[in-house]
């Protein structure tokens, strides 16, 4: 979760990076996930996918949608793990 909150400071500041996308979301990780979170973190990978190389003023415009994604993503592990 670290690694996935890190990346939405850095696409605030439009220097997201393929290499920060793998380390959010490692292929391994995502395999592991429980069936109930994988919905969750797909839709916040394919969002981060899409911060790749965006410059900071665009990312504002997707702002609303990562913040919906990452609250979707936090729920659904506080859920998971009560």
């Amino acid at each position: 979760m670290v690694n996935v909150t890190t990346l939405g400071l850095e696409a605030s500041a439009g220097v997201v990076s393929v290499d920060m996308l793998t380390g959010a979301f490692p292929e391994d990780a995502m395999a592991q996930l429980p069936a109930e979170a994988k919905p969750a973190f797909t839709t916040l990978h394919a969002l981060a996918a899409s911060l790749v190389g965006v410059h900071s003023d665009e990312w504002a415009n997707q702002l609303d949608a990562w913040n919906a994604g990452l609250a979707t993503v936090v729920d659904t592990t506080t859920a998971i793990c009560s």
